[in-house]
């Protein structure tokens, strides 16, 4: 069969076609993949996004910015052999922070993700849920660190702190250290300074 006709055909098809054709081949394939290579026994997923440039002309309905198209691509990765368990396509200007609040995540999973998913309403209710964030921590605001535990030198840790958040540096006051963590985040935290070689940065 042409190229040529094989895009026709899948170009009168439904998207939910696609959709059903996903998630049974992902049924399918969650039972064969090998867990995660780590020591502890949680769900380990991430989560990111990226943004797809699209040419405006074409695709008048993707607009992002005043002469540029674009979509965005919000993926969560399992890392149960690594297959895609969520995908969302939305408009370029959808924040990953909104598409992350519609996930259904599974009790107990660990979830790494970057900087813009630091949301301290969606980390509370994380936590309600028995559900932990691991993510880099924005600068600009502050939190007491009433302890401070022992690190491993071979882990190249420099910092292990149990935090608990403060809505001011004043307030802070003695062992205040710089995080965007106002006093609307539940219970404690812990915070993790450690030192990458350059090729890892």
């Amino acid at each position: 069969m042409a190229r040529s006709s094989l895009a026709r055909v899948n170009a009168q098809q439904p998207h939910e076609l696609c959709e059903a054709l996903f998630g049974r081949l992902l049924s399918r394939r969650q039972g064969k993949v090998p867990r995660h290579g780590f020591r502890f026994g949680n769900k380990l997923l991430s989560l990111d996004s990226t943004t797809i440039d699209l040419c405006l002309s074409m695709f008048p309905w993707a607009k992002f910015r005043r002469t540029k198209g674009a979509v965005k691509l919000h993926v969560r990765l399992d890392h149960d052999g690594f297959p895609p368990a969520f995908m969302k396509v939305t408009n370029g200007n959808e924040s990953d922070i909104e598409a992350a609040r519609a996930l259904s995540l599974p009790r107990g999973s660990i979830v790494a993700a970057d900087r813009a998913y630091l949301d301290f309403a969606w980390i509370n209710q994380l936590t309600s849920q028995g559900i932990f964030l691991v993510t880099r921590m924005k600068k600009g605001v502050w939190h007491k660190v009433p302890e401070r535990r022992p690190v491993t030198p071979a882990l190249r840790k420099r910092a292990s702190q149990a935090t608990r958040p403060s809505p001011s540096r004043a307030s802070a006051a003695e062992g205040a250290v710089p995080s965007r963590a106002p006093d609307r985040v539940q219970g404690p935290r812990r915070r993790q300074a450690l030192r990458l070689p350059d090729d890892q940065l």
